[in-house]
């Protein structure tokens, strides 16, 4: 993660040091914002110190006020200086959304403040470069895009969910994971949840543990996107050789081996366990690769370990839990189309 801080640089603008980390969260996180989300970035009750820093940035012109329908309104960081500070000068989010983009942003601030301690990457760069550099992950794993815009032309995308990443502390028990947010801003149906897994899918088989987190209003969704990411994501990788080779797992297979050397010798009976595990085998090890193992491991040329080791099933570590924002938004905005 890149140690580059632009609080600094905020200050000079003329904020103190909490104005400027929350405007610098803002800019890699949502780009919008609710009076409560700088409340709750402080840890204060609503008073002077939001309203002077409200005051203060809509005078600069840093921020911009929408407003929605029963007196609400959202506060919209609109001016280029603060991302570009912030290393994102090319961020979309100075621009105007949509009603439902925009309550996506403030869930995803949400979830962010809620979780000051994670490591949350602030940029697609810094999600690109840690994936790529550091995990050596391969591009064509990593969830993308391809798109054609004005200025950057025919480009591809990488990470356009732009819902939160982090990475969680290790501990004894738990290895360093990788969380994954998924915001629903009230869908009716689980369709992007779908789309959300399938493009993270190449990413998300390549990593030793990861989660996904599904971040909503209410738990409506949570039972059925965890029925989805146990079809998406059975417990063994269907694309691995050792579940293609050894569907039961390569233990069976062994004592196949052993059951066909009692047989083939002729020295003993099979026992009735054995005489089963004969009768599975040959209807599942009937290719030309299993003959190959099977001579080979007759003649000593291949030992158990070295068939766990070629076999040894890939097991897939994922896991998926619901997070409540338990908060109120402006509801029945106006809809704004491109106003810069």
């Amino acid at each position: 993660m890149s140690a580059f801080d632009p609080i600094p640089d905020i200050e000079r603008l003329g904020y103190t040091p909490r104005e400027a980390g929350f405007l610098a969260l803002v800019a890699a996180h949502s780009g919008f914002f609710l009076r409560r989300h700088f409340n709750h970035y402080l840890h204060k009750e609503d008073g002077g110190l939001a309203h002077s820093f409200l005051t203060k940035a809509l005078k600069k012109n840093h921020v911009q006020l929408l407003p929605f329908e029963q007196r609400r309104f959202v506060f919209h960081l609109c001016s280029r200086i603060p991302y570009r500070l912030c290393g994102t000068k090319e961020s979309q989010d100075r621009r105007i959304k949509s009603d439902q983009t925009i309550k996506t942003m403030l869930l995803s601030l949400d979830y962010v403040l809620d979780h000051p301690h994670q490591h949350f990457f602030r940029t697609k760069q810094q999600k690109l470069e840690y994936f790529r550099d550091t995990l050596h992950t391969s591009l064509d794993k990593l969830p993308s895009l391809d798109l054609v815009t004005p200025t950057a032309g025919e480009h591809r995308c990488y990470f356009p969910d732009r819902f939160p990443v982090s990475i969680l502390p290790e501990t004894e028990k738990q290895p360093r994971r990788i969380s994954f947010c998924f915001v629903d801003d009230g869908i009716e149906t689980l369709g992007p949840l779908w789309r959300f897994l399938l493009r993270h899918e190449q990413l998300l088989r390549s990593l030793p543990s990861s989660e996904i987190v599904y971040v909503a209003e209410t738990k409506r969704h949570f039972v059925d996107a965890g029925r989805m990411l146990s079809h998406a994501f059975p417990k063994l990788d269907p694309t691995t050789v050792a579940a293609r080779e050894c569907p039961r797992g390569v233990h069976h297979f062994l004592s196949y081996l052993e059951a066909r050397e009692v047989f083939e010798e002729g020295l003993v009976s099979p026992t009735f366990e054995e005489s089963n595990i004969l009768a599975e085998g040959a209807s599942i090890y009937k290719t030309a690769t299993h003959d190959d193992l099977v001579n080979a491991w007759m003649k000593d040329d291949i030992t158990d370990e070295g068939i766990v080791a070629r076999y040894s099933e890939k097991r897939i570590n994922i896991s998926i839990r619901g997070y409540v924002i338990s908060a109120a938004f402006p509801q029945n905005g106006p809809k704004y189309r491109g106003v810069e």
